[in-house]
């Protein structure tokens, strides 16, 4: 999972555009899930 996250976020940083819109979307219920942090 932390994988994805990485490679979508550098892909983000790469891109600036369209995976920065697909990326905050994702990790964010899943580290509210997965993390109670």
């Amino acid at each position: 999972m932390l994988g994805i996250y990485a490679k979508t976020f550098f892909t983000a940083a790469r891109s600036n555009a369209p995976a920065p819109k697909a990326a905050p979307p994702a990790p964010r219920p899943a580290h509210t899930k997965g993390t109670p942090a």
